[in-house]
């Protein structure tokens, strides 16, 4: 059996207390790029259906890793409050600019409350007012 004598005993230890203080560094400084590389995104938090107007309650906004983040995500839900979604969003889905219509888009047809319809008349020079 081998025998160490004090001062062996005390350079052994300082040298792995070094190598654990390295190992630490790294692994907080790992942490601290990773949480750097996040984005925050809104989500569905519930199924959305085509053509429904999106509301508060139906939309949250998460952090995620920027490797996940989907192209043309929107990160603010205020942006999509009031908006309609142009198909069916899934819960837990990224939100994209592609996937909703705001009211300017969709026009006078996007003002249109649910409960309510709308009636076009077809109006000529004939069947008009003096051309107006």
């Amino acid at each position: 059996m081998i025998k160490f004598s004090n001062k062996s005993l005390l350079i052994l230890a300082l040298a792995l207390a070094v190598c654990v203080a390295a190992l630490v560094y790294q692994f907080l400084n790992d942490i601290q790029q990773q949480s750097s590389d996040m984005a925050t995104v809104v989500v569905a938090r519930t199924d959305i259906l085509a053509n429904t107007a999106i509301t508060a309650d139906m939309v949250e906004e998460v952090n995620i890793s920027g490797k996940q983040l989907q192209p043309g995500a929107i990160t603010a839900a205020g942006r999509v409050v009031g908006t309609f979604a142009k198909e069916n969003i899934p819960a837990q889905e990224q939100l994209t600019e592609n996937r909703i219509l705001n009211t300017v888009a969709v026009g006078f047809t996007g003002s249109i409350p649910h409960d309510k319809r709308a009636v076009s008349i077809a109006v000529t020079d004939v069947t008009g007012v003096a051309g107006v």
